[in-house]
């Protein structure tokens, strides 16, 4: 039984059996004490009948009370053994019926009588035996005394007992019965969430793609259909999650992989023979440039994943939003004119907002960085920055071809690039905008590639105001 106790099936069984023995108690209990109290009524009810009949045919001669002795006990016929007792002022019999017990045995109800004047009912041990006794005060005609009627109810006592004994084995019986089917209706709704753990225990980061039996998922009306459906909804964004992670983990290694064998290819050149201090420097050089990609593309790999741990390191402070946007354009501005592209700024609005303007900077370069790059030459970049509905919108438009649809779905996520013919060479790792819209959000705003633009592409900002 305590094993039981340390399942739910158990506890749940337990727990319905505790709280039907509780009220089945209490049921039992208010049964039988109304049933003690009818057969106490019915008693004392023929009692005091039979009182008002002998109070009627008492006889008083020669200043002397006595009982009619024609038929003292008129109804002695039910089988009962019923005595009667006539007790003067002072307690002392005058006269008696059946099997009248002595007068001290009822001493205490006859004095209860003579100091009230009211009748009295009550129960007595005589002899060892329970006795039902009605005390009725004489009328004044008659002088003082009493008159009290006795009843055995060894009979009624046995008989409760007996009804007491049947309840409780009625009780124990019913709360076995009520547990067993507790048990097996406890069991018959857990077996979806043994189904559940069964498919838990045997799930492995290989086979993520299992679910849950679609008949538990299907009982959506239901709690359990809802955690079917729930548990299968966990497995479906940990098996994306994991899939995520394996091309992120692809990606990456084939990302490091390029500058990694530019790097072996160079020193392997170099070391091949003696070269001359120009070739040497010419090697030293590519190798810088290939360090510097790789130490960026770690930058880049670090910084995404303290944004997915959520232990990025923000520094929020007051932040001049239109100054942050003009100081950025203008570390910009010189590397747009050497490729002959124009930045163009359109301020409407100035303000202040609570953000980290190191990330919120990096934003804005990498934006800038793409839109330089789309940009042709004669053509320009526009910068606009304004409130729109109580936040800050910053757009950073180019006049390149634009972002393919077919790569709209997945530009902002990891290695993605927004032009498929652009290498290695030419443009990032495709982790620019991943990076974005990681800071973006974590300052609670959203970045998107707005659509309907009529050439190149414009990226949004949108920054809450406070």
């Amino acid at each position: 039984m305590p094993r039981l106790l340390t399942t739910t099936r158990g506890r749940l069984a337990s727990t319905v059996a505790a709280v039907f023995l509780v009220v089945a108690v209490v049921a039992a209990t208010a049964l039988w004490f109304t049933f003690q109290r009818v057969q106490y009524s019915t008693i004392d009810d023929g009692l005091a009948n039979q009182a008002q009949s002998m109070l009627a045919s008492l006889q008083q001669a020669g200043g002397r009370v006595s009982l009619d002795a024609t038929d003292p006990l008129p109804s002695t016929s039910s089988g009962l053994a019923m005595s009667a007792l006539l007790l003067d002022a002072h307690g002392k019999a005058m006269d008696s019926a059946g099997a009248a017990p002595a007068p001290a045995a009822i001493a205490a109800l006859t004095s209860q009588v003579v100091h009230s004047g009211a009748s009295v009912t009550g129960t007595v041990s005589i002899n060892g035996v329970p006795h039902r006794v009605v005390v009725h005060p004489l009328s004044t005609q008659l002088g003082g005394g009493t008159l009290a009627l006795i009843r055995p109810i060894s009979e009624l006592k046995a008989t409760l007992f007996e009804l007491a004994v049947l309840l409780a084995v009625a009780i124990v019986l019913l709360t076995v019965v009520v547990w067993v089917l507790a048990h097996r209706v406890a069991g018959r709704a857990l077996e979806p969430v043994r189904a559940i753990a069964a498919t838990a225990r045997d799930i492995s980061e290989h086979d993520l793609h299992r679910r849950v039996a679609t008949d538990l998922s299907a009982r959506s009306s239901d709690e359990m259909g809802e955690l079917a459906a729930t548990f299968n909804a966990m497995l479906a964004r940990l098996e994306a999650a994991f899939a995520s992670l394996q091309q992120f983990t692809a990606d990456a290694a084939h990302e490091l992989r390029a500058p990694l064998a530019v790097l072996r290819a160079e020193l392997e050149v170099s070391l091949a023979k003696r070269r001359t201090p120009a070739e040497y420097e010419a090697t030293g050089r590519v190798a810088l440039v290939e360090i510097e990609r790789l130490a960026a593309l770690a930058e880049q790999l670090l910084t995404l994943a303290r944004a997915d741990a959520g232990a990025l390191a923000t520094d929020f402070q007051p932040v001049d939003v239109s100054d942050l946007v003009d100081e950025t354009v203008e570390r910009w501005r010189p590397l747009a004119t050497r490729k002959g592209v124009r930045i163009e700024t359109q301020v409407i609005d100035e303000g202040v907002i609570s953000a980290d303007a190191v990330l919120l900077r990096r934003v804005l370069d990498n934006l800038l960085d793409n839109a330089v790059r789309h940009t042709g030459e004669g053509d320009a970049v526009v910068v606009t920055l304004r409130r729109d509905d109580g936040s800050w919108r910053v757009d950073v438009s180019d006049s390149g071809p634009g972002v393919p649809a077919d790569i709209r779905p997945t530009l902002f996520e990891r290695f993605t690039r927004g032009d498929a013919t652009r290498s290695r060479d030419t443009g990032g790792a495709g982790l620019g905008l991943a990076l974005c819209r990681a800071i973006v959000e974590l300052h609670g705003g959203s970045i998107a590639l707005r659509d309907g633009t009529a050439a190149g592409a414009t990226f949004s900002v949108l920054l809450p105001a406070a």
